[in-house]
């Protein structure tokens, strides 16, 4: 079984993903010694693609908002011994297993596909990283690839799927297939996404016809009911983070000229910023 997901050939995924890790890794505080390596690395070999897409302030703000509240999730998750694995679908160029404290048994599972794991593999060539860890070179809308992955892990383990990012490349129809797909294997236990509203994806697919010249790809995934799509059994939702309200709460003022922007703007733009990206925390519940 497939998704049946088309993304054009051209390098403008690759770009996206690059241009996340040079958000992400901007974030110097939360950086772990083998991520200032990684940094290092992506701004020799990539740092012109930052001006090339015109990345901005905001969206270094919105990817260290997502970054940290994701981290937050799965380190908790942890800690409460609630999972002894990650798969990391869709993975990009993140590095988090790096910095994050994990167990010595625990399992870091990574799927992505095309130069973006020949980067991240010429990356770990030169860090030392733990054991468990395993990056595949698939398909990520190769169901039965997955499928494959999951029937070898332990009966007796609990995992929770990342597919940070991903989401918002797939239809209703295609996110509902994972959705079902995911609840059949008998090792994943939960599940963590970013959601998108409507008018943040207009306006993202606005930018991206713009920074790409073409409609090289475009971001579907943004359902009217918010999570609550997702509301189905045996999905429940856990946890949800609005990030425009965890970043207020947390002292991570938007980043100048938008805040002021922001504050001209008519309170219908900022009502529709406030509930623009949202993070959600799914169990699995038998």
């Amino acid at each position: 079984m497939k998704l049946k997901i088309k993304i054009e050939p051209g390098n403008s995924i690759s770009i996206t993903a690059i241009e996340a890790a040079l958000c992400r890794l901007q974030c110097g505080q939360f950086l772990c010694p083998e991520e200032q390596q990684v940094r290092l690395y992506i701004n020799k070999h990539f740092g012109s693609e930052k001006r090339k897409c015109k990345s901005g302030k905001m969206a270094e703000w919105l990817i260290k908002i997502r970054t940290i509240v994701f981290d937050e999730y799965i380190g908790n998750l942890i800690a409460n011994g609630d999972i002894n694995g990650v798969l990391n679908l869709g993975a990009g160029l993140d590095f988090r297993f790096l910095r994050l404290k994990l167990p010595d048994a625990f399992k870091w599972i990574e799927c992505d596909n095309g130069e973006i794991v020949t980067i991240k593999r010429d990356i770990l060539n030169n860090i030392q990283y733990f054991s468990n860890y395993i990056l595949y070179d698939m398909d990520i809308t190769n169901l039965a690839k997955i499928e494959k992955i999951a029937n070898d892990l332990s009966k007796k383990s609990k995992w929770l799927v990342l597919t940070e990012g991903l989401l918002c490349y797939f239809s209703e129809d295609q996110v509902t297939t994972l959705a079902r797909f995911l609840s059949r294997l008998e090792a994943i236990c939960y599940w963590a996404f970013d959601l998108n509203s409507p008018w943040a994806v207009s306006n993202m697919n606005a930018r991206q016809k713009t920074k790409f010249n073409r409609n090289s790809f475009s971001v579907k995934f943004a359902p009217e009911k918010g999570n609550l799509f997702f509301a189905d059994p045996p999905w429940k939702i856990l946890q949800s983070t609005n990030m425009a309200s965890y970043a207020k709460s947390k002292g991570f003022p938007i980043p100048q000229p938008w805040s002021i922007l922001l504050k001209l703007s008519k309170r219908q733009i900022q009502d529709e910023f406030e509930k623009a990206c949202s993070i959600t925390l799914m169990k699995k519940v038998t």
